[in-house]
């Protein structure tokens, strides 16, 4: 990606950090009541974003401390698809890192908690990176057979669209 190309995604995602850290300055100065359930999933949704700007940035370890942030709260209320989304996050994180046995670890924990409560796309998706995991590790043969086994268990668009989405 050209030096140009790469300032004009980072500005916009700079302008969008920067408003999520706004945000989420604010939610914490509310002093969130902890049994408001609606509020609590609304502030983990933006930790969790305000860490995949970063991860996007390529600041992996600010992303992760953002993941960690939000897992910590999802946990605390009990709260499965916010456990699994971040669980998946931090697998990227360690994929990225190459620290496969842990990425590994997490993206599996993601998967079974998505299949578990029914999301569909969700699962996929740790799935894909599952896959990502063994081909970067040059085991090619079973991140094929992976997303080959997937294929026909899920239908092909959610498939399509879980690699498709992964890879943005």
């Amino acid at each position: 990606m050209s030096k140009a190309k790469t300032r004009r995604r980072c500005l916009p995602l700079g302008d969008v950090l920067f408003r999520l850290h706004e945000e989420y300055t604010k939610v914490v100065k509310r002093k969130v009541d902890i049994n408001d359930q609606v509020s609590i999933r609304g502030l983990t949704l933006a930790i969790n974003n305000i860490g995949m700007v970063y991860f996007e940035l390529k600041d992996v370890n600010q992303a992760n401390y953002f993941f960690k942030k939000a897992l910590l709260i999802d946990e605390r209320i009990n709260n499965q698809k916010g456990i699994a989304r971040e669980m998946g996050n931090i697998g990227k994180v360690k994929l990225e890192l190459n620290e496969f046995d842990s990425a590994l670890y997490f993206l599996e924990t993601s998967a079974a908690i998505d299949r578990e409560i029914g999301n569909e796309f969700g699962e996929i998706e740790s799935i894909v990176d599952i896959a990502l995991v063994y081909y970067k590790k040059g085991d090619y043969q079973l991140a094929e057979k992976i997303l080959i086994d997937l294929q026909k268990v899920k239908s092909l668009e959610c498939v399509v669209a879980g690699i498709w989405i992964d890879q943005l």
